[in-house]
């Protein structure tokens, strides 16, 4: 297992990728009615709205004013009362005040001259609202020791490399050490186009082998070789052209999981390792006539033969198929398969200390 040596370079480079996959915490976000009124009537309706001095968004109570200070005032003939003719006459009505353009050289509003007016139909934006607005007091915490990042359906050609996992390992980790054990579900994708002509032979892809490779940044920290697997381990599928229509034909099947055990990994805080992986696979028939697969494939499909990729981390309920027959030589059926985080799992099975 490689001993890191975290220099400013690196440090930064791990940030950046646990930065990728960081997710942010809530924003308080107003809905912007821009759009559906102007700035002019926006900006209107919180001057209407400012000068009313309202005791519970101002700091200083002026136009709402406590029961003492209203009898003071009336007490000292401050308060305009209408006449006895407009009250007798029911001519006091000033619901309409509102909305009637009122110079701001009325108002005692200083600057050039405006109209003010209070339209209802406009939304208050932007104005005070901290006695409707509320925010957490605290930051919620999430203390999970690390976090997994899968990628899926991850197409992958023979022997090729590909990231699968990222681990991310967060400050509430408790050891310094700790060793994982990883299930990768995996499945084929098959295409090409069948020739005329009738064919017998039925063709078998089966998985072989899978390279497990985990990175600090380009530093390989491990790798893991799987035994081979060869032929008898359940994923391989079988498929038959030999009833199909001369044309284009695919097939996208989940065949089980392969797994990579006893993996020690140092588990300070900050650190992200990376999961890459390589399938190697083969092609295989049993047709008499053609015992090199090389030529059968040239013969049923033209020269351009097949397009054969391994998909990693396949997700559930992907299998599909076109123009071919399929059969799935598996103990683990794909109906019964069901991924235990995105793209796949890994556990920690043990707890170690240096």
């Amino acid at each position: 297992m490689l001993y890191i040596d975290m220099t400013d370079a690196e440090f930064c480079k791990q940030r950046s990728i646990a930065q990728q996959y960081n997710v942010p915490l809530a924003r308080f976000t107003p809905i912007s009615p821009y759009g559906t009124y102007t700035k002019t009537q926006l900006d209107m309706r919180r001057k209407a709205e400012i000068l009313k001095y309202s005791a519970n968004k101002s700091s200083t109570q002026t136009n709402n004013l406590t029961k003492k200070q209203s009898y003071a005032l009336l007490a000292r003939g401050s308060l305009q009362t209408p006449s006895q003719a407009s009250i007798q006459s029911g001519s006091v009505n000033c619901t309409a005040d509102r909305t009637r353009p009122t110079p701001t050289s009325s108002s005692g509003v200083p600057g050039p001259i405006m109209y003010l007016y209070e339209d209802d139909s406009v939304p208050l934006y932007n104005y005070s609202g901290f006695n409707t607005r509320t925010y957490p007091e605290a930051v919620p915490t999430d203390n999970v020791m690390w976090k997994i990042v899968g990628l899926s359906d991850v197409a992958l050609t023979n022997k090729t490399q590909g990231n699968l996992f990222y681990l991310i390992i967060s400050n509430y980790v408790e050891l310094p050490k700790y060793v994982f054990d990883i299930s990768v579900p995996v499945g084929i994708s098959i295409s090409g186009t069948r020739n005329p002509g009738v064919f017998a032979a039925n063709i078998t892809a089966s998985i072989q082998s899978m390279t497990t490779t985990i990175y600090y940044n380009n530093s390989i920290v491990t790798t893991i070789q799987n035994p081979e697997i060869g032929n008898d381990t359940g994923l391989n599928i079988v498929f038959d052209v030999s009833n199909s229509s001369p044309g284009q034909f695919n097939v996208t099947q989940y065949l089980g999981t392969l797994s990579s055990s006893e993996i020690q990994l140092f588990t300070s805080p900050i650190y992200v390792y990376s999961f890459l992986a390589s399938f190697s696979f083969g092609l295989y028939s049993d047709s008499m006539a053609y015992p090199n697969i090389n030529d059968l494939v040239q013969e049923y499909f033209g020269s351009s033969g097949l397009s054969v990729k391994i998909i990693a981390n396949m997700s559930p309920n992907t299998n599909s198929s076109t123009n071919c027959h399929v059969s799935v030589i598996s103990g683990e059926p794909a109906s019964q398969f069901d991924m235990v985080n995105v793209g796949g799992s890994l556990a920690e099975h043990q707890y170690n200390t240096i």
